[in-house]
């Protein structure tokens, strides 16, 4: 039998005594304060317990070992040897505190039993309070069986010994609020937002936990949560602080509600509380985001009298800002701020201000800071060169881009797969296949690797080339090199070939993507419902929508809206109508484009006042939206929202109902580009204005800001209207009026539609202004515009109209005739065994098509001539043209352009049939 010491003597034993006591209880002390392996200290202890020592250990050197024993690696073993080394002490009458306590239940917490801990843990219900004292080693206990409880996700228990602390006397410490915080953020749901709430009501959670529960919240993103929390300690008398402002101003922000974040800047400011740097560039940024760039420069005066002084970051926040909103005169005074309080800029701030004339696309300003930054001696950084490509790119200048790369080489910046694929895309607008390939190959040489954005942009590029069967190779090279393609992916050939109504290949392609196992999206399923539209074949199209609805993909507004274009199409307005209900009763807000095909359908029927009206309709409910959210940064209409009815007005003649959408725009603000300039030049063409034709051509020119055109006019002469001979002179009075409003557009360095040359010529010539219409053509060439066939055959048209036979048939044969015998072949196809309709609508298509050959109307003008020049009428009614005599004339044409004279003759005699097959059909008709 081991003899052990009365417990009195040891707890008199004290540290002097065991240094100076057994050899074993030495070595051990010594261990347990110096620096010693696990399995030394262990062993030591052994040794000590071996000599039946334990009674000689003073409560400080058992601590400590007790300490020393947390550090083992072994979880398994902590556990196992603090319970042995404090069941062998309690056999020689050591009596446990709860430090000692505190080292058990942490060892099984550690070894995850839960149970043997608390066991350990529940010694304290039977304590009596209050247990806080100045050192509380009852804290750290809660503390842990809270953190444990937390971690398991039992909020239930952890809240009830969260409130035994406080039923104990147990005072929190800064660790307490810290574990709360943790299990708040580790199990955030709407379950632990009651819990965390249900804290606060009980007054468990002071003001410090509850700002911490607001900013995991922020963090989070749980914008609504974080405000019922504020809304809660707001209520309960708690003061928030600058910092808890700040997260929800800065959330309110970025989500986009604007109203509520400038409510909370009120408050804050009314409060009183102390605001810091960031408060202030949060407030900044709020303003500026509601479009209140005075309230924004304003805080900058407010921070310099509350002598919190602005740094450079407070100005790169608001130029940064005011660079994303596209605000460049608020930018500018922000500047001059910064320079008058003796801030100096730095690479940051330049990149703000060369992002701001980037989003705005004023290039050459862009360009002109870019080399004050360098003459500065910044050295721009990777989101500078970043910027400079995105806007080469926006702009399609892959030129300047590609330099801006090389740039970036020298200056040891690798660009990364996002600046490539940024030139890639301008490859695939331009339908630049090579240039794209080259592209990727620079990539792979560089160590780059293409992701899927490199591909898909690779394939657009082969696809707009028409180059089918290379973008399907670009396909599986892609998938070859472990890239999976996604639903965007196979969108761009899907929408190839709705574009050429393969209703077959569209079909094979979804196959693919399904195999694949690429997960179609939206757009995918939009391209489907067109290409079944295209076809007329709306029951595909119904059963598409039911098949969305069971693979949960939301039909949306734009899938609807294209039902209604097909309708509008077929003229069938009733069904139409109905699919427009149905966007409403089931919620959906009608899109622009939604809109642009009502107005384009009613349009079409020639309901004008409709669709007038549903214009007007929208202008006033968006402006209404506007005012509503008080947002008073102003967005300009899309253009094709008028470009419908006013190409319906034109091809009615009523060039003043053109005019009057057009100025409608000009005062909306919406910038006329291209195509709306040729739709008032065809207006003003049928309703016989030729001297409104050659300004409006002058527009498109980019000559309009030269005010010698004002005050210079060519006098054409005007063809009167029937039942109206009043309409060519007001729509020329009204021109007038509006020019100056056109010209504050300045829509210079754009490309000149080639329908509006047309359009320019056919009304000079039947003005008889045949030197005009040299002078234009001519300059164009010089210029190296690209002529197609409408612009050649109209050229053609007038040159025969003036006279000018020899040219005219150089003009023909050396540009149209080659595509005449496929177009011949064509119409034979269709000569037989097709119903008439489809014939003229076929015929109709072709007539459209832009391939080179000569018009119908080309071929039956020359034939006239022929006929002139063969019964030799040609002198008499051709005195004084500069040209040979007429049978000459006729020679020289036989001999050098017979295949022009036997494509006239071709098209005599199709024409000669297809007056026979229409009488036949007529006459059918009529007997049905």
């Amino acid at each position: 039998m081991i003899l052990r010491r009365p417990l009195s003597r040891l707890v008199k034993t004290s540290t002097q005594q065991i240094r100076t006591g057994h050899s074993s209880v030495v070595a051990l002390g010594k261990a347990c304060r110096a620096e010693t392996t696990q399995k030394e200290l262990w062993k030591n202890y052994l040794a000590v317990l071996e000599d039946c020592r334990l009674d000689e250990l003073d409560r400080p050197t058992v601590r400590q070992f007790l300490r020393k024993l947390s550090g083992l690696d072994d979880v398994g073993q902590r556990a196992a040897k603090t319970t042995k080394v404090l069941k062998d002490l309690a056999e020689i009458g050591f009596r446990a505190h709860q430090v000692e306590r505190n080292y058990l239940i942490e060892a099984y917490l550690r070894a995850n039993k839960l149970a043997e801990a608390r066991e350990i843990f529940d010694r304290i219900h039977s304590l009596r309070p209050p247990l806080g004292k100045e050192y509380c080693p009852f804290c750290p206990a809660f503390n842990m069986m809270i953190e444990a409880y937390g971690n398991r996700g039992d909020l239930e228990e952890a809240r009830k010994l969260y409130q035994c602390m406080f039923e104990k006397g147990v005072k929190p410490n800064a660790k307490t609020r810290l574990i709360i915080t943790a299990i708040f953020k580790k199990n955030l749901s709407p379950t632990t937002l009651e819990w965390f709430r249900g804290l606060m009501e009980s007054r468990l959670i002071d003001d410090g936990t509850g700002k911490e529960g607001i900013i995991v919240l922020t963090d989070a993103g749980n914008l609504d949560g974080a405000l019922e929390l504020y809304n809660k300690l707001k209520s309960l008398g708690y003061q928030m602080d600058a910092h808890v402002y700040a997260r929800l101003i800065s959330l309110l922000t970025r989500y986009g509600r604007l109203v509520e974040a400038i409510d909370l800047v009120k408050e804050l400011k009314a409060s009183g509380v102390e605001l810091d740097t960031v408060a202030y560039n949060v407030i900044i940024r709020v303003y500026i985001r509601s479009n209140e760039p005075e309230q924004a420069i304003k805080v900058i005066d407010e921070m310099i009298e509350a002598k919190v002084y602005p740094v450079l970051r407070s100005f790169v926040i608001m130029v940064d800002a005011f660079a994303n909103e596209g605000q460049i005169k608020p930018a500018l005074i922000t500047l001059k701020k910064m320079r008058d309080l003796g801030v100096k800029p730095d690479v940051y701030l330049y990149t703000c201000l060369i992002k701001l004339f980037a989003n705005v696309n004023d290039i050459d300003a862009m360009e002109k800071m870019f080399r004050h930054m360098i003459e500065e001696d910044f050295d721009p950084n990777l989101i500078t060169y970043t910027i400079l490509m995105t806007a080469y790119c926006r702009n399609y200048d892959i030129e300047k881009a590609i330099l801006v790369s090389n740039a970036m080489l020298k200056a040891g910046i690798i660009p990364d797969a996002r600046l490539f694929n940024a030139l890639i895309s301008v490859c695939g607008e331009r339908a630049d296949s090579d240039g794209a390939m080259m592209l990727l190959d620079d990539m792979k040489m560089r160590n780059i690797p293409p992701d899927v954005y490199t591909y898909t942009s690779i394939i657009k590029a082969f696809v707009k080339a028409t180059d089918i069967y290379g973008a399907e190779r670009v396909l599986q090279s892609m998938i070859t090199s472990g890239i999976k393609p996604e639903a965007m992916t196979y969108n761009i050939l899907l929408d190839y070939f709705v574009e050429q109504r393969d209703v077959k290949q569209v079909r094979q392609i979804y196959e693919e993507m399904l195999y694949a196992d690429v997960r179609p999206d939206i757009n995918t399923y939009g391209c489907l419902m067109q290409s079944f539209c295209s076809i007329g074949d709306f029951k595909a199209a119904f059963e598409l929508l039911t098949h969305m609805e069971n693979v949960n993909v939301k039909p949306d507004v734009q899938i609807y809206t294209i039902l209604i274009n097909a309708y509008m199409r077929r003229r069938d307005f009733v069904a139409a109508e109905r699919i427009y209900e149905t966007i409403i009763s089931k919620g959906f807000l009608p899109t622009y484009f939604t809109y642009a095909v009502l107005i384009d359908g009613h349009a079409r029927k020639g309901d004008f006042g409709f669709a007038r009206k549903l214009l007007d309709e929208l202008i006033a409910h968006s402006e209404l939206e506007s005012q509503a959210s008080e947002l008073v940064r102003h967005k300009a209409f899309p253009q094709y929202l008028f470009t419908p009815i006013m190409d319906a007005y034109a091809k009615q003649a009523q060039s003043d109902g053109a005019r009057e959408i057009f100025e409608e725009m000009v005062l909306l603000g919406v910038r006329p580009n291209e195509y709306v300039y040729t739709i008032l030049m065809d207006g003003y063409r049928r309703g016989g204005n030729y001297e409104a034709v050659w300004q409006m051509w002058k527009i498109l020119l980019g000559e309009f800001g030269d005010k010698s055109l004002l005050s210079t006019k060519i006098v054409l002469p005007t063809r009167p209207v029937k039942g109206d001979p009043e309409t060519a002179e007001r729509s020329r009075m009204g021109f007038e009026k509006i020019l100056p409003q056109i010209a504050s557009f300045s829509p210079k360095s754009r490309k000149i539609p080639l329908h509006s040359l047309s359009i320019l010529l056919e009304t000079l010539t039947a003005a008889g202004r045949y030197d005009l219409i040299e002078q234009e053509w001519q300059r164009l060439h010089s210029q190296g515009f690209e002529f197609d066939a409408h612009n050649y055959n109209h050229y053609a048209q007038s040159l025969i109209a003036s006279g000018n036979i020899l040219k005219a048939c150089v003009i023909i044969k050396d540009h149209l005739i080659k595509g005449w015998d496929s177009r011949l072949a064509h119409w034979r196809r269709t000569a037989t065994g097709t119903h008439f309709e489809k014939r003229q609508q076929k015929a109709k298509l072709i007539e459209q098509s832009t391939s080179l050959y000569p018009h119908r109307k080309t071929l039956m003008m020359l034939k006239k001539v022929f006929d002139q020049l063969r019964n030799g009428e040609w002198d008499s009614l051709n005195v004084g043209i500069d040209q040979k005599p007429g049978n000459e004339l006729w020679t020289h044409i036989t001999e050098h352009y017979s295949d022009i004279v036997a494509s006239v003759e071709e098209m005599n005699e199709f024409t000669e049939w297809e007056r026979r097959d229409q009488t036949m059909y007529e006459h059918t008709r009529r007997s049905v």
